[in-house]
């Protein structure tokens, strides 16, 4: 008697899918394929019929190959967790099958050839065949980022998250200080009227007492300072916090803005994502008051630095109307608050839809 084995090992899905979706395992098997005759069998029909086999064996392969890739594109296609989960199960029991069926399928594609080659070969007529499959395809498993992947459309919620907490706390930042704007300008306002009227004052008193000549009149304007000094002084200061407080401001809202746009340009990488438009709206909403309220307190930044000649003794020579001018169009700026409120509230939304998309992954 002489007894042949002959392994034959194959991949049954080497086209692997992503990792990121789906765990298979190893998929690697091997199939020994003993053959027993009473004499030596010639080496070429011994290998035409484990040819026969990894026929087969082949065949297989492909319907298993198959079978995980679709599965792998309906995981993609589905955001429902659940799902996901059945649909792995499903497809490891069909694969599974198909690995208990491959031993037989070889073993009788092995036995069928043989028997064609004993058409010419008496010692084969008594021969036989036996296959044995060694290792196993395993549960497929739905990958741990897969339900992040299908829920964000692919992107990373976690930078998602990263930069709405920073939009949020920006946002709130600047809805504070604007509150402390509206406080600061009116103090302001109140101290320029009050060096406004303190100098009107001045100059009736003045004109009362005689016509000036040149050299009298800058005498007047010195001595006009000297009288509304202290109004003019609290005015400065009153506009150096109103400058500090606003330059802090705006750079805080140039910084939520770069912000909103980082975020915005994260977004837009998840093409199909199912909050998608209205995520969008929010999005314009902070883009579009943040530029209006980046303009906003860039004039009033200038109507800062604008006052600060406004309030010196060169200043006195100045008009009042001026004056009157250069704080109508401060006050004109309005409620800086309400841009402000409008963004926190926007930035709020967008940061519970993603929270809440952060909880399904």
């Amino acid at each position: 008697m002489e007894t042949k084995r002959i392994p034959i090992k194959q991949d049954l899905c080497p086209r692997k899918p992503d990792r990121k979706i789906l765990d298979i395992g190893n998929t690697i098997v091997t199939i020994e394929v003993t053959v027993t005759s009473e004499k030596p069998i010639v080496s070429t029909k011994l290998d035409r019929c484990v040819k026969a086999g990894q026929s087969e064996l082949n065949r297989y392969q492909k319907i298993i190959q198959d079978d995980v890739l679709k599965l792998a594109d309906k995981i993609k296609a589905t955001k429902d967790k659940m799902k996901m989960q059945q649909m792995a199960a499903d497809t490891t029991t069909s694969v599974q099958g198909a690995c208990r069926a491959v031993q037989s399928a070889v073993q009788v594609a092995v036995k069928k050839q043989l028997t064609v080659e004993a058409q010419g070969d008496r010692n084969l007529t008594e021969s036989r065949v036996v296959a044995v499959v060694s290792g196993a395809f395993g549960v497929i498993k739905v990958a741990k980022d897969a339900t992040s992947l299908a829920v964000t459309a692919g992107a990373d919620v976690s930078a998602w998250l990263s930069l709405v907490k920073d939009c949020a706390g920006l946002a709130g930042l600047v809805h504070d200080a604007c509150k402390g704007e509206q406080v600061l300008k009116k103090d302001l306002l109140n101290a320029i009227g009050a060096m406004t009227t303190d100098k009107q004052r001045q100059v009736i008193e003045h004109q009362r007492a005689a016509k000036s000549t040149s050299a009298k009149v800058e005498s007047l304007f010195k001595d006009l300072y000297r009288k509304y000094k202290p109004k003019a002084d609290a005015a400065e200061a009153a506009r150096k916090k109103y400058r500090n407080h606003v330059t802090k401001v705006r750079q805080n809202v140039d910084s939520l803005y770069g912000k909103v746009e980082s975020l915005e340009n994260k977004l837009k990488q998840a093409k199909d994502l199912k909050e998608g438009v209205t995520i969008g709206s929010k999005m314009m909403i902070m883009k579009r008051e943040g530029k209006e309220l980046k303009t906003k307190f860039e004039k009033a930044e200038q109507f800062s630095n604008d006052m600060a000649f406004l309030l010196t003794e060169a200043g006195v020579k100045v008009d009042d109307r001026t004056i009157a001018q250069k704080l109508q169009a401060l006050d004109g700026l309005g409620d800086l608050s309400k841009s402000a409120s409008e963004i926190k509230s926007a930035v709020e939304d967008v940061k519970k839809i993603i929270e809440n998309i952060g909880q399904l992954v």
